[in-house]
């Protein structure tokens, strides 16, 4: 039986020498600066849950009764550190004549009629909340 060495010496020399080569290219890396920027937005997020004060009965119970109907809810503001806000609320979508963003004299409309509703920023419904500051309320 006759042995050949040749061909596999051949093959581990070139074995050998890819090693080689992958040993010094990766021995000496290249490097470099690379400078990287980003945006960061001034962000505040608000978060109003919905605000219902019942059913009005403006010939029976709140008519002869003389007594508003109220309710309350919550506004959340969360702003990134440092970032101040102030939340306004707008005239509605129906404002009665002589209304202003300061002074809003809003009103909702049920068919034809018009029922006139007031929004406040305390529960004393002492500091009527506008849309100016700093009639404006919920400030952080």
């Amino acid at each position: 039986m006759k042995r050949i060495t040749q061909p596999f010496t051949s093959l581990a020399l070139v074995i050998l020498s890819m090693c080689f080569v992958a040993t010094t290219s990766a021995s000496t890396p290249a490097r470099a600066n690379m400078n990287a920027t980003t945006a960061v937005l001034d962000h505040c997020i608000v978060t109003a849950n919905p605000l219902s004060v019942g059913t009005y009965d403006p010939t029976v119970n709140n008519a002869s009764s003389g007594v508003d109907l109220q309710g309350s809810t919550t506004l959340s503001v969360a702003c990134l550190t440092g970032l101040h806000a102030w939340i306004g609320l707008s005239q509605g979508s129906n404002p009665n004549t002589g209304s202003t963003d300061a002074v809003p004299l809003r009103q909702t409309l049920y068919g034809t009629n018009k029922l006139n509703y007031e929004l406040y920023q305390d529960a004393g419904l002492t500091t009527l909340w506008g849309n100016v500051q700093p009639s404006s309320g919920l400030s952080q």
